[in-house]
């Protein structure tokens, strides 16, 4: 570490020294005079040696930790730990809380009421497909310790926004659960906790009111037996649901390689009429390759909803989506409200829809 010049004591006792690198002295300023006064110099040398030989990347995080730090430091002394604090900071809170309920009894419902109006006689999406993201950060966010139980939550929720899309008109939804990828990559623990809670949602909760009848999109292999198990009797349970109601659940499933499965289908049933490669070259359309997708018989989804902020289709529904509307909500998708989607849909009335052209 380098060895820094003390500091000289005197009036100008805890302000910036103007020895120290433009961005120490911007970052100081974030912290509380008495807090400058007592570990100034220490934190000075140590910032400015540590951002010294780090990458770019390194050296943004270090700098976004020390803001948020001095910013931090200023909330807790304007809290304060003395009685006057600690009474203003319980106000606080307590009209923060009291603001929540109020929107949430009062405001909300009538907001949804005039959404809803707003959305009477106008265009809605006869097919919705929505990618749930953001279950771990919400979890998060909540101060949860384990965070897969944001999963948990989100398969909860799926059930009530499938409860809106009801409502709502909308007859075909495909829910994103679980991709390829996600099997592939994520920690063991997660994924074991995640098939389960999967399992738990279609056997004991869409299979119960036959409300919908279920579909899977994905590769069935990938899954555990008893994930693989539940998808399909879940499939069987509700083969005559009579409501005009479906669901699909992408579980185990990336687009690429819904297109290659697909294709490679296409490729065998042509085998088998003895077609060869040149006539199949000539003659296939899109048709074709769609009679052999997973959602083979739906239609292809007009809106696309991602929640947590994240603006990209992260391999979902690649081939059916080219002609779909997208919207993203900032909402982690437990937090994801009949507002947020009732606004998804108002935004989708309100395009005008080219298909390409």
């Amino acid at each position: 570490m380098t060895i820094r010049p003390s500091r000289t004591a005197g009036p100008d006792r805890g302000s910036a020294d103007q020895r120290d690198p433009r961005y120490v002295r911007v970052i100081l300023g974030c912290y509380p005079p008495r807090w400058r006064e007592r570990y100034g110099d220490e934190f000075a040398a140590l910032l400015t040696d540590l951002v010294t030989g780090s990458s770019r990347a390194a050296r943004m995080r270090l700098l976004a930790d020390a803001v948020g730090g001095g910013v931090a430091a200023r909330r807790r002394l304007r809290e304060g730990t003395t009685i006057r604090g600690l009474v203003r900071g319980s106000m606080t809170r307590t009209i923060r809380a009291a603001i929540a309920l109020l929107a949430q009894r009062f405001i909300y419902p009538v907001y949804i009421s005039r959404l809803r109006g707003q959305l009477a006689g106008g265009t809605l999406p006869r097919h919705v497909g929505i990618i749930m993201d953001g279950n771990r950060r919400w979890a998060r966010q909540q101060g949860l310790a384990n965070l897969s139980l944001g999963h948990k939550y989100g398969a909860e929720h799926a059930e009530e926004v499938l409860g809106w899309c009801e409502r709502a008109g909308i007859r075909h939804v495909t829910v994103f659960m679980c991709s390829a990828e996600n099997l592939a990559h994520r920690d063991s623990g997660e994924v074991a906790f995640l098939m389960r809670v999967i399992e738990e949602l279609v056997a004991g909760r869409l299979t119960r009111d036959l409300t919908w009848q279920v579909h899977i999109a994905g590769n069935l292999d990938m899954l555990p037996d008893s994930t693989a198990r539940a998808l399909k009797q879940a499939v069987e349970a509700s083969r005559d649901c009579t409501t005009g109601g479906h669901v699909t659940l992408a579980v185990g499933y990336g687009g690429r390689q819904e297109v290659i499965e697909a294709f490679r289908s296409l490729l065998y049933e042509h085998a088998e009429r003895g077609t060869s490669l040149l006539e199949l070259a000539d003659t296939i359309t899109a048709d074709d390759i769609a009679r052999h997708l997973y959602t083979a018989g739906q239609p292809d989804p007009d809106l696309v909803i991602r929640t947590s902020g994240e603006q990209r289709l992260s391999n979902f529904l690649l081939w059916q989506s080219a002609y779909s509307e997208l919207y993203f909500c900032e909402a982690y998708w437990p937090a994801f409200r009949e507002v947020d989607f009732l606004r998804a849909l108002r935004s989708f009335a309100a395009r005008h829809r080219r298909y390409g052209r």
